[in-house]
């Protein structure tokens, strides 16, 4: 049951003002405008005690071990890359993070509910270098976190004080939208374990990007839309659903070719739970092309294999110059995303999608070019 008293957090106005939502309390707000903060470490501070307290709005007292796993995942970090956007978006037309930062927070929550989700359908042991949920506590358990969290999401919205009624309803529908796609996106991934798609060649990998992973990237960037009164949402949305496909290209990258430490998992996880990625699926097309369908066999067979050990397919990888080509695609796109980012967004406002991107490029190691300014490592 949702407690009956509220803690507002106090108006603020002129140039501090922040949009409020009622259950965050003064200490939160006055963290919040802490001028001392970077504006990105504020933003992402203001995201995460704004997803807490949502949580302390909720009497939990007979299920306080619900409560325990729901923060647990709300703190485990993160990049928090979908809020950022939905920032990025709304600095460019000229809004302050005030006015994105509980619409951005909603998209946060219903990311990270179907973290626990994905965890679950894919059998993930691993998650932000800590243990998946469901290998700590029932697979139900499991499911009843993501459907609380994702629950959460909405609340967010609907009790924001910044937008109008219209914008409201808009926020909602991105939400809504994302949330359909991000499931059919999932159920692609699925599919292949399942037999839905008979060669690689039929699997709509492209379609599976978009939506599991660029659905909700696309809602973050329309809801920033949404807040600054853009001129075209829909732009904007397929922006940001390209946003997440290139995001899901450098993470598939990372799987395959990238540092631990970096992933917060093992390498090779997507072989392991026999799932095609791009490194994987540009491997056999090249193979396919070869006419070696005795390789593209064995690797199929070997596919799921959780105590494989894949070397010999790294190095076939390496003797067909697979990391080097995706490294390539993925610079080459990085700067496309940018250039296509500054044409879209009011003059002299893109810098904050050049930082980002080259967030997404660092972390993989990749080097790019941002056309508007230098080369970025």
């Amino acid at each position: 049951m949702e407690r009956t008293v509220d803690r507002p957090a106090p108006a603020l106005t002129g140039p501090e003002r922040c949009t409020t939502v009622t259950g965050v309390d003064e200490r939160t707000v006055l963290m919040l405008t802490n001028s001392d903060l970077t504006h990105d470490r504020l933003f992402l501070d203001a995201v995460e005690q704004m997803m807490l307290a949502e949580l302390d709005r909720w009497d939990w007292g007979p299920v306080p071990e619900l409560r325990r796993m729901v923060a647990s995942q709300l703190t485990r970090g993160g990049k928090r890359l979908r809020p950022l956007l939905a920032w990025t978006v709304a600095e460019a037309y000229g809004r302050s993070w005030q006015d994105i930062v509980a619409p951005a927070t909603s998209v946060e929550l219903y990311h990270l509910a179907s973290l626990v989700l994905d965890d679950v359908q894919d059998n993930s042991d691993v998650r932000r270098g800590r243990p998946a949920l469901h290998t700590t506590a029932a697979t139900s358990t499991a499911i009843n976190v993501a459907a609380v969290t994702r629950s959460l999401s909405y609340h967010l919205i609907h009790r924001c004080d910044g937008p109008t009624p219209q914008q409201k309803l808009a926020l909602h529908r991105e939400l809504d939208t994302a949330a359909t796609c991000l499931v059919m996106g999932q159920s692609i991934d699925i599919g292949w374990g399942a037999g839905w798609y008979g060669q690689p060649a039929d699997f709509p990998y492209l379609s599976m990007v978009r939506w599991k992973t660029g659905s909700l990237f696309g809602c973050a960037a329309a809801m920033g839309a949404v807040i600054a009164g853009a001129p075209d949402t829909d732009t904007v949305r397929d922006f940001g659903l390209a946003f997440g496909s290139f995001y899901q290209g450098v993470d598939d990258y990372l799987d395959t070719f990238g540092d631990e430490t970096v992933l917060g998992r093992p390498r090779l996880e997507d072989f392991r739970g026999g799932k095609l990625n791009a490194p994987l699926l540009r491997l056999l097309d090249v193979l396919t092309t070869a006419g070696d369908g005795e390789t593209v066999k064995s690797i199929r067979d070997g596919l799921g294999d959780r105590d494989a050990s894949w070397e010999w397919l790294l190095d076939l990888m390496h003797r067909h110059g697979i990391a080097d080509a995706l490294r390539r695609d993925l610079a080459q796109e990085a700067t496309h995303l940018a250039a296509e980012h500054a044409a879209n967004m009011p003059t002299g406002r893109s810098a904050g999608m050049a930082r980002l991107i080259d967030t997404v490029m660092r972390r993989a190691g990749i080097p790019w070019q941002d056309p508007a300014i230098t080369a970025h490592v």
